[in-house]
């Protein structure tokens, strides 16, 4: 088992390593998914829904042949289409394992 390094300048561990502990990734995970909703949270004005509306629009981009929106979410440099396939095929290969 690979070890996971110290975080880079962008918090991320390098992508060739991965988090030893699911307990760790979890509460990353967590981490991350309260900070999205910090992001889109405000004391709610006249229009409660209007900060989030707002949070939510600098995701979506209008797809440029078909002019349909599009949900476009930067990466950090630690995510790639190579680690990706990895993780998934990892992961899906888990599934169909006999315990």
């Amino acid at each position: 088992m690979r070890v996971a390094q110290g975080p880079t300048q962008d918090g991320d561990a390098r992508s060739s390593l991965f988090v030893p502990d699911a307990r760790q990734a979890v509460s990353k995970f967590l981490e991350a998914g309260l900070t999205l909703l910090e992001s889109l949270s405000a004391p709610s004005g006249a229009d409660g829904f209007g900060r989030i509306e707002h949070g939510l629009s600098t995701l979506l981009r209008t797809d440029g042949q078909t002019r349909r929106p599009t949900l476009e979410i930067p990466l950090p440099e630690s995510i790639t289409a190579e680690r990706l396939a990895r993780v998934i095929t990892g992961f899906l290969g888990n599934l169909t394992r006999p315990h």
